[in-house]
């Protein structure tokens, strides 16, 4: 076998301008580049047997980068156009199975939905060329923009990642996300255990925990508060899910089973159990509504209009089986 060694100093590339089309037919303006399926499948070997290539454990560069990079995708079939603007990627030097460290940023906007972003990347990578595989002992994903009319600001830590074609686990991952609306903030932290078995087609998140606030005057003059925990187990092959999941906000404690099988008619089942639930306390009377009464007390009511018809054709490949049940029900000043 024929055996090489790669070295190169830093690669540098600055100013790259590139835009690929996808025309309404489905074709695009990089077909010959990416060649056809047949190429796909010829042998990376030559007629003689040897290597076409070096050994992957010898290739040694001093790193990569690149910078004021755009990237446009003109996609005709889904009437959206994508840019990628101010792309950067640099890093430290690469070889197999070194620690090297990553910083990557990149400005995005979308015509189809009309959305913006500028992502950023920064940790390390550590490269095995040979079981091609990547890990990571620290890495943060970055993204801040927009969609339509909502704000995002969503950063993901990952902390010991590791990823190859038959698997993707992580000792953590810490998803921290804020939404932003003309009167409505969310906050929501999410932090859990990553295994995904990709040759099975398992994701097991054995447990996780995280906090949902809700501030919007729309539902309460307080910000509501939902602490959680659970558990969950996807399985893409036999279609099934299971969750548990555990909500322990300041005025009721809720404990819910679910499971489903099959994703295109779906059957699921659940047991829901809360001790107790304020409505009002999430969903108050609008103040209007409060004092309509008092000003008009004998002003009678409008006549009804035509009721609509409600479309329950989703419900029609859905089977459920469960059962729900509440302490103590708090609403419009009821007490069930």
């Amino acid at each position: 076998l024929l055996s090489m060694k790669v070295e190169a100093d830093k690669v540098q590339l600055d100013g790259l301008n590139a835009t690929i089309v996808r025309r309404a037919d489905g074709t695009t303006s990089i077909d010959d580049l990416i060649g056809t399926p047949a190429d796909e499948t010829k042998s990376d070997t030559d007629t003689t047997g040897g290597s076409a290539g070096p050994a992957l454990e010898d290739i040694n560069i001093g790193g990569i980068e690149l910078t004021n990079a755009t990237i446009k995708y003109q996609d005709d079939l889904a009437k959206n156009t994508v840019v990628l603007k101010n792309l950067s990627l640099e890093t430290g030097a690469i070889s197999n199975n070194k620690l090297t460290p990553l910083k990557f940023s990149v400005d995005a906007t979308a015509t189809n939905p009309k959305a913006n972003a500028k992502l950023t990347v920064d940790g390390q990578l550590n490269p095995n060329l040979i079981a091609q595989s990547v890990a990571s002992p620290d890495l943060t994903i970055d993204v801040k923009g927009s969609v339509t009319d909502t704000n995002i600001d969503q950063t993901i830590k990952l902390i010991d990642l590791n990823a190859s074609p038959k698997a993707v686990t992580a000792g953590s991952v810490q998803v921290d996300s804020r939404i932003g609306q003309q009167t409505r903030k969310v906050l929501a932290s999410l932090k859990f255990p990553l295994a995904f078995d990709l040759a099975a087609g398992v994701l097991n998140l054995k447990s996780f925990t995280g906090q949902l606030d809700v501030n919007d005057p729309a539902l309460s003059k307080d910000t509501v508060s939902l602490p959680f925990s659970g558990a969950a187990t996807v399985n893409t092959k036999k279609e099934a899910v299971d969750l548990t999941l555990k909500v322990a906000a300041p005025d009721t404690a809720l404990d819910a089973k679910v499971g489903v099988n099959g994703f295109a008619k779906p059957k699921i089942k659940f047991n829901i159990a809360a001790d107790k639930i304020d409505v009002d306390r999430y969903f108050p009377v609008p103040p209007d509504a409060k004092g309509e009464a008092a000003k008009n007390p004998e002003k009678p009511a409008p006549a009804p209009g035509p009721e609509a018809p409600n479309d329950l054709s989703a419900l029609n490949d859905l089977t459920s089986d469960g059962q729900a049940s509440i302490g103590q029900l708090l609403a419009r000043g009821l007490k069930v």
